[in-house]
Parts: C-alpha cells; structure tokens; sequence
C-alpha cells in the first residue's frame, strides 16, 4: 500500500529532521522517491532525488550521494532524460571503481548499458552489457 507508505516515510522524515540526523533524512527522501517511482510519479520522485542529492553534498555524506545519484540516473532514464541520467551514472561508477566494489561496478556498468539501449546506441549498451557480465562471472 503505497500511501500508507508514504504516511509512514512523511513521519519518519519529521522525526530525523527533530533528531537532526541528517543521514537518514536523505535516506528517507530517497525513499520517499523511491516510492513516487514505483507509483508512476516520476517527476515528483525525481524532486525527491534532487533534494536528497542536494543535501547530501552540502553534508558530505557519499553513500547517500550516491544513492541519490543512483536513483537520478534510474528515473531520468525513464523519463527520457537519457543524457543526465549518463552523467549521473558514470558518476556512480567512479565512486564505485574508487571503492573497488566489483558487484556495484557490475551493476552501474548493467545501468550505463540500459541507458545506451534506451538511446538506440547499441555498440555502446554491448560494451557496458559485456563490462557487466564479465564481472559477474568473476564474482560468481
């Protein structure tokens, strides 16, 4: 039941903003987002999105930033923002290959791929799909 989530993630959010914990603030407008996604809304999502990777800039805070940039991505590709969503997943994979996270690699390289496919580059979608299940492998 989305609104019921929605009511639960709004108090929650009041609470994090009186505890001022502002980490999980920007997790929860990230959920928040996540949800108007889910609910078809994207455009109120991505405000959602943008406030939490505003904030988690001005906070310092890089694995909310790159959730937040990760969710961008996902909602601007379906929004047909296909540029910005690039940006924002490249982005996500130079925090990702600074970590040396091999499966969060795998995943952004899965999510460049989508958006090349999306676009119609599909020697580019290859690459990024290739780069993706290269690594998978590894890991299995």
């Amino acid at each position: 039941n989305y609104k019921a989530a929605l009511e639960n993630y709004k108090v929650a959010l009041q609470y994090f903003e009186d505890a001022r914990d502002t980490s999980g603030y920007i997790r929860v407008k990230n959920n928040i987002g996540l949800i108007y996604q889910n609910m078809g809304e994207k455009h109120t999502a991505k405000r959602y999105f943008e406030e939490a990777y505003q904030l988690s800039i001005k906070k310092k805070f890089q694995s909310e930033e790159i959730m937040a940039l990760s969710n961008l991505g996902a909602v601007e590709n379906e929004l047909g923002l296909h540029n910005t969503a690039l940006i924002h997943f490249r982005q996500v994979l130079y925090y990702d290959s600074l970590s040396g996270n091999e499966t969060y690699i795998s995943y952004s390289y899965n999510n460049l791929a989508e958006v090349f496919m999306n676009m119609k580059a599909y020697d580019s979608a290859a690459y990024y799909f290739q780069q993706s299940i290269v690594l998978k492998r590894k890991l299995d």
